[in-house]
C-alpha cells in the first residue's frame, strides 16, 4: 500500500473461515481490489492485504487468508494464524449457503481460546436457505450478533463496515495504535518467473520470514503477495507473483487470473526481478518476460536462483553461464543486470538489496540540462549523424533535455525526426546511458523537430530511394 499513515488508521482485521466461504469476494468488496475468486476450494493460500476506507481519513487494513481445511499444521493455515496474531480483530466468515459445518465449530472454539475479539459474519445471504442463521446459533452458542451479508449483491456491507470501524475504534482506545509505514511511498518490486523457479523461497529469504508458502508443487502462489521491508533508508514493497507459463500451456480460469495479475504488476511496479532456475537455464519464456518489462520501460534484474544445486561448480562456470546468457538471449539488453543467488545458503541475496538500491537511484535520477547537453556534444563528436538521402543534408541535433523520471525520459530537438537510422538511435541511447549513469535501467528518448513548421519531410519517392 502506498501513502502516509494518518492518525485515523484503526489497525488490521483478518478474514478467517473455511475454504470457499466467500473471503476473497468479501475482501474485494471491502477493499476495492482484485484477489482471485474461484469456486475451487483453497484458491487463496497466502496473506493478501488491502485497505478498507471508512471515511475520508479513517481506514483499516483487511487481511485475506487461506481457508481452513481442518489440518491446523498445514503451511497455508499457518499463514492464517500469523495474520490473526498481528491483527486486532478476527472476522469469522460462516457460509450461509452451506449451513453449519463441523469446521465452523472448530474455528469458533479455536478463536475463543485465543481470546481474540471476533466479529461474526454470515456470508452469501442471497443464497442462504431459510433458517440458516438459527442453525449457527444452535451449534455455536457463543455466537453474538452475526451480520448477514452478500458480497455479490452488496446487501449488509454498509452495516458490516460500520460495525468493523466501531469495533476497531474501541480496540484502539484500549491499546496503542499500531502506527507504522513510511511517509514516502515504498519502492515496488515484482518477483516474476516460471512456476517453481524459486520465487517464493527468494522472497522469504529477502524478508527473513516464512512470509509466503513454499512447495515442491508448481503453482503454489496464486494471488500476488506483497511484503513491506526496509533496507537502510529505502522501503520496499515486494510482490511474489504466480508463475508465468507459455500462453498455450495456461489452463483454467484460476491460472488465467493469476497470469493476468502478474503481468499487470510488472507494468505497474517500479522494478521487476526475473527469477531463473539455474538447473533449467534461461528459456524463451524468460526472454518474453524480459521483453514485457522492456516494453513497459521497467527496470528488470535477472536473478539466477538455486545456484547451490548446480553440480561441479568452478570459478569459471558462473562467468561462462553469464556470457552464454548475454550472447544468446540478452545481446540487445546489455544494461540488464544479472545476479546469482541461493535462497538456501543465502549466497548473493544481500547483494540484491544493493542492486535494487542502485536501480532506485537510477530510475529516479534527474540530470541537469547543461550536463545532458555536454553529453550530447560528446556523443555527436564521436560519431557524426549521417546524411539525409535526397536532401544531401546532415542531421543536426540542437539540444536535449530530461523531461521526467521513472523512467528517465529525454527529448532531443533536431532538424529531422523521421530519417534517423535505427542503428544510430541504438548508438545514441547506449552512449547516453553510459555517460549519464543509467547503467542498469531503461531510458526513453523522443526525437522532436525544433520548429515543426520548418521541419522537412521526405516524399514517398525519396523514402523508397533510401
Amino acid at each position: 500500500m502506498n501513502g502516509s499513515l494518518s492518525s485515523a488508521y484503526l489497525g488490521k482485521a483478518a478474514l478467517i473461515g473455511r475454504v470457499n466461504s466467500g473471503k476473497s469476494t468479501l475482501f474485494n468488496r471491502l477493499c476495492g481490489t482484485q484477489a482471485i475468486v474461484s469456486p475451487i476450494a483453497g484458491a487463496t493460500r497466502d496473506r493478501i492485504y488491502g485497505r478498507c476506507q471508512f471515511s475520508e481519513d479513517q481506514w483499516c487494513e483487511v487481511v485475506d487468508c487461506g481457508g481452513y481445511m481442518g489440518i491446523t499444521e498445514a503451511d497455508f493455515w499457518q499463514q492464517s494464524k500469523r495474520a490473526l496474531f498481528e491483527s486486532k480483530l478476527a472476522i469469522l466468515l460462516l457460509d450461509g449457503s452451506m449451513g453449519y459445518q463441523s469446521q465452523d465449530g472448530e474455528l469458533g472454539l479455536w478463536l475463543k481460546k485465543t481470546i481474540t475479539p471476533t466479529l461474526y459474519v454470515i456470508t452469501k445471504r442471497d443464497r442462504s436457505p431459510q433458517g440458516a442463521e438459527a442453525e449457527f446459533y444452535n451449534k455455536m452458542p457463543y455466537l453474538t450478533d452475526p451480520i448477514a451479508v452478500s458480497a455479490t449483491t452488496g446487501v449488509g456491507l454498509a452495516i458490516l463496515k460500520q460495525q468493523l470501524s466501531h469495533r476497531l475504534a474501541m480496540l484502539s482506545k484500549k491499546g496503542s495504535s499500531h502506527h507504522r509505514m513510511d511517509h514516502e511511498p515504498p519502492f515496488q518490486v515484482t518477483i516474476v518467473g516460471k512456476p517453481n523457479s524459486g520465487k517464493s523461497s527468494l522472497v522469504n529469504t529477502l524478508v527473513s520470514e516464512n512470509r509466503v508458502c513454499v512447495s515442491e508443487e508448481a503453482g503454489t502462489t496464486r494471488d500476488p503477495v506483497d511484503v513491506q521491508v526496509r533496507f537502510f533508508n529505502q522501503s520496499y514493497q515486494i510482490f511474489d507473483t504466480a508463475g508465468l507459463r507459455r500462453p498455450t500451456k495456461v489452463s483454467g480460469s484460476l491460472e488465467k487470473q493469476s497470469t493476468s495479475m502478474s503481468i499487470k504488476l510488472i507494468r505497474q511496479s517500479h522494478l521487476a526481478m526475473l527469477v531463473v532456475d539455474a538447473s533449467c537455464g534461461f528459456t524463451d519464456q524468460d526472454a518474453k518476460i524480459v521483453r514485457l518489462a522492456q516494453k513497459a520501460f521497467r527496470p528488470i534484474v535477472v536473478v539466477v536462483s538455486k545456484w547451490d544445486l548446480v553440480k561441479n561448480r568452478d570459478p569459471h562456470q558462473q562467468k561462462n553461464f553469464l556470457a552464454d546468457l548475454r550472447s544468446a538471449h540478452l545481446a540487445s539488453l546489455r544494461y540488464v543486470p544479472i545476479r546469482f543467488v541461493s535462497a538456501v545458503t543465502k549466497y548473493g541475496v544481500a547483494d540484491l538489496y544493493t542492486q535494487m538500491e542502485q536501480m532506485v537511484r537510477m530510475y529516479h535520477k534527474r540530470i541537469s540540462t547543461s550536463q545532458v547537453n555536454q553529453a550530447l556534444q560528446h556523443i555527436i563528436s564521436r560519431h557524426t549523424p549521417h546524411l539525409v538521402g535526397g536532401f544531401y543534408k546532415r542531421i543536426r541535433f540542437y539540444y536535449i533535455s530530461q523531461v521526467s523520471t521513472a523512467p528517465p525520459t529525454f527529448v532531443v530537438k533536431c532538424n529531422v525526426t523521421d530519417a534517423l537510422r535505427p542503428s544510430y538511435k541504438v548508438y545514441f541511447e547506449k552512449s547516453l546511458r553510459a555517460m549519464l549513469g543509467f547503467d542498469h535501467v531503461p531510458i526513453r528518448i523522443f526525437y522532436r523537430p525544433k520548429d515543426p513548421q520548418h521541419s522537412f519531410h521526405r516524399s514517398t519517392k525519396q523514402k523508397n530511394r533510401l
